[in-house]
């Protein structure tokens, strides 16, 4: 009769479920691990060793693993990183894959313990999924999609004026056709021994940015796509109140 045990890698011994025969002569196996490690399935029938009856197998907790994942924009050109800690030691890797609609990315994954750093350089903007399989299993939380964006595809096209009527309306528009995926932000950075602008966006689209000020200053502007700084020249633009000018001398003042 044909006798299943798995051996422990503590050098105790467990006892393996068989099934009645199937219709077509064999018999099902099943074990159920308590514990992640390593073990042995060692067959025999008839008190004598079957032909390859001793296999090796390593239960992983799949709950122990956990991935941190990169930024919610990734930059291109830059390498992006995963970082995979829980994994348990044996001969088990990391099967990875980056897919891109355009391409698949050359994954490359070091091993350091229990921990895995996993890193790919992105060829295109856009979106890539990113499949983590351990142990023939998927990883919590994968396939991840990963979003590149690249910044310095954006040009700005028409700067706001540097002068402005307080309350009027001073529209930035920048040309983000080839950044990829992202959201376009202007924020006001205080300059010297001018008042602090009260700077607000007035609507923001994906191409320009509409501002406005309620109170005079200058205010010189930092410019954003998905998070990143685009390349620009210095942005300034000058909040002022004409109904408060005077006329001294033919000169308005």
């Amino acid at each position: 009769f044909l006798k299943a045990e798995v051996k422990l890698d503590d050098g105790s011994i467990e006892p393996v479920a068989i099934s009645d025969k199937l219709p077509d002569g064999s018999v099902k196996l099943t074990y159920v691990p308590s514990d992640a490690g390593g073990f042995q399935l060692l067959l025999s029938y008839a008190q004598m060793n079957l032909s390859k009856s001793v296999l090796k197998y390593l239960a992983v907790n799949m709950s122990a693993v956990q991935v941190t994942p990169p930024a919610s924009y990734c930059q291109l050109k830059e390498y992006v990183m995963f970082t995979v800690n829980g994994l348990q030691q044996g001969d088990q890797k990391l099967s990875i894959t980056a897919v891109h609609k355009a391409h698949d990315a050359v994954v490359k994954t070091t091993y350091d313990r229990n921990t895995a750093v996993v890193q790919f350089a992105p060829k295109c903007v856009g979106e890539y999924v990113v499949s983590m399989i351990y142990g023939s299993y998927h990883i919590n939380g994968s396939p991840f999609l990963v979003t590149v964006t690249d910044p310095d595809a954006c040009v700005v096209t028409s700067p706001p004026p540097y002068v402005v009527h307080i309350n009027d309306l001073a529209t930035l528009i920048v040309d983000t056709s080839r950044a990829g995926p992202g959201e376009l932000a202007c924020n006001p950075v205080s300059v010297a021994d001018s008042p602090a602008v009260q700077l607000r966006v007035v609507k923001n689209r994906q191409d320009c940015c509409v501002l406005s000020s309620s109170t005079v200053g200058t205010s010189s502007m930092v410019v954003s796509w998905a998070g990143y700084s685009i390349p620009s020249p210095p942005l300034m633009v000058n909040f002022v109140d004409a109904s408060k000018a005077r006329w001294t001398c033919g000169h308005k003042m």
